[in-house]
């Protein structure tokens, strides 16, 4: 007979009601590895993705694979390819074709916004070593002057801000159409209106 206190044994040849059942012993589920595209991961931009994306895009261009309506998906889906399989990326998650359209879109406002002023005065000029439009103070002034309050603090970030990849741009995007190209704008666009900080991480062109 069981002391007082003490559990009965556990027999498994034992079919009698009065005896406890033997349970396997619980197996730890394992863990699938998780996905680069989970949900809840934000795609970041770095200077390194963005030159090469430029650079695909730039060779697209000059084969000729822009049109009039822009870059198709197949450019885009190339620029996917080589951003998930670089070995030289910190890649948290697959670069999709919505990530790179986006970015481009991004690339091509703030290109837009800095060609609108380097064409406005002959006093604007482009320095290739410190990568930045160069005006006389004013100069830049006097284009101020010309812009209504929400454009002037959007322009205003072009007195300080670097752009690696403006001469690319210009050819890449050129002076197309603002109104009517591919994405075209209709004034100015906000940060409001261009993709969150979570597609684009840096933007400086």
């Amino acid at each position: 007979m069981a002391g007082k206190g003490k559990s009965p044994i556990c027999d498994k040849s034992t079919k009698s009601p009065s005896s406890k059942k033997c349970k396997s012993p619980k197996k730890k589920k394992s863990k699938s590895p998780k996905s680069k595209n989970s949900k809840g991961k934000q795609f970041r931009w770095s200077q390194e993705k963005d030159k090469v994306m430029i650079q695909i895009l730039l060779e697209e261009h000059i084969d000729g694979q822009k049109t009039e309506n822009g870059f198709s998906s197949t450019t885009y889906q190339k620029v996917c390819k080589a951003l998930n399989e670089a070995q030289n990326l910190d890649m948290e998650m697959d670069a999709t074709i919505e990530h790179v359209r986006n970015r481009y879109r991004t690339f091509k406002s703030t290109y837009r916004k800095a060609r609108k002023i380097h064409k406005s005065d002959s006093g604007f000029g482009w320095n290739p070593r410190t990568e930045r439009l160069t005006a006389d103070p004013l100069v830049w002034e006097a284009f101020f002057e010309k812009q209504s309050e929400t454009e002037r603090k959007e322009y205003e970030k072009f007195r300080t801000k670097v752009m690696p990849f403006y001469d690319d741009l210009v050819v890449i995007v050129g002076d197309e159409d603002e109104a009517t190209g591919e994405g075209g704008l209709t004034g100015i666009e906000t940060d409001e209106q261009m993709p969150s900080i979570e597609d684009t991480g840096m933007i400086n062109i």
